[in-house]
């Protein structure tokens, strides 16, 4: 269950990394280098342990070590080191903790849609999820708990504006449980201010 602190503490972190990826995402776009029309992948090494374990208690956001990693659909993101890469149907890239309980998730959304009609849409979509509380709402992130198989299971879900400001681009989906509220928010951070799409991807459709 997510307490008052857990609450106080996530509405802080995403009033923060909200701020910053508006920026972020624009400079990422716009001055992102390309190379025949593909972003410059940046290799890294992993310095620090691997991700710590579910059993051992909630995510730690300042444990994970990020790695930059190309998407299925085109673009560039950095997320968890050993977080494995599975491409998805529909233009999706997840990347799961071997636990299966956190996961990251990009989708090359290409929509007409502003990135505040798609936090609307879905909101909608979960109305029905066993248990919802919808935690937090604004103009580019839903973030909802609910239950699933007797668990309880925490959804941050951003949605990126196009380049231009027309449309939007993808979205960007952290999961995890409640309590793993501080580091979902890390890796929806990290995620949403290293994503760069390729020039093909992010086109309305």
């Amino acid at each position: 269950m997510l307490t008052p602190r857990h609450e106080a503490l996530l509405a802080t972190l995403l009033g923060m990394t909200v701020g910053v990826s508006a920026f972020g995402i624009y400079v990422a776009v716009r001055d992102a280098p390309l190379t025949g029309g593909t972003p410059q992948i940046v290799a890294t090494t992993p310095t620090q342990k691997p991700s710590p374990h579910p059993s051992a208690g909630a995510l730690d956001g300042t444990a994970l070590t990020f790695v930059t990693k190309a998407l299925g659909f085109g673009g560039q993101a950095s997320v968890p080191s050993d977080w494995a890469q599975e491409e998805l149907a529909g233009d999706q890239t997840r990347f799961m903790h071997s636990s299966s309980v956190w996961l990251v998730r990009f989708e090359n959304t290409s929509s007409k849609r502003d990135p505040e009609r798609h936090v609307r849409d879905r909101a909608r979509k979960v109305r029905n999820e066993q248990n919802l509380r919808i935690v937090s709402e604004d103009t580019t992130t839903l973030v909802y708990t609910y239950t699933r198989d007797k668990q309880g299971r925490m959804v941050l879900s951003r949605w990126i504006a196009a380049a231009d400001g027309e449309g939007t681009a993808a979205e960007i989906t952290v999961a995890g449980r409640p309590q793993d509220a501080a580091g979902l928010a890390v890796v929806l951070a990290k995620a949403t201010e290293s994503y760069q799409p390729t020039a093909s991807s992010g086109q309305p459709r």
